[in-house]
């Protein structure tokens, strides 16, 4: 093994629980097989749409299960990204939770990432960004 290849060891062994936004098929699929290279334990529930995706989140947070990680493109059907998040955000205050979000998206400009980086608890990557700084961001998050 190379000195400088990032090795990922979760600390928590249950299944990680990560909600993924996207309305790219093919990207999430990519997404999700990449992911599991470095997080085997990870569990994706994948949905294209931002108002199913809040309403899916509203139910964990109703039922009390467990979402570890949010992944969320900026532009998909329905509520846009940044949108999403606030509303995860606000919803979440009600429960005392805050579940980390992650934006993987094609908007490389200042405007956008500041936005979204000023919501808490956010880190945002490109889609060009490789499979493994996606996992880095990752285990910064989780």
């Amino acid at each position: 093994m190379a000195a400088n290849q990032n090795i990922f060891i979760p600390i928590n062994m249950q299944p990680w629980q990560i909600l993924h936004l996207d309305d790219h098929r093919i990207f999430a699929d990519g997404l999700v097989n990449a992911v599991r290279k470095w997080f085997p334990n990870a569990v994706f529930k994948n949905i294209q749409n931002g108002d199913e995706a809040l309403t899916y989140v509203k139910s964990i947070l109703v039922l009390n299960k467990r979402l570890d990680l949010i992944v969320t493109d900026i532009n998909h059907p329905g509520m846009r990204g940044i949108e999403f998040a606030t509303e995860v955000r606000i919803i979440e205050k009600a429960f005392g939770r805050r579940t980390p979000i992650l934006f993987i998206t094609m908007v490389d400009d200042d405007y956008t990432r500041e936005k979204a980086e000023n919501i808490p608890l956010v880190k945002y990557v490109t889609k060009t960004t490789s499979p493994e700084d996606v996992c880095l961001a990752i285990n910064e998050l989780v």
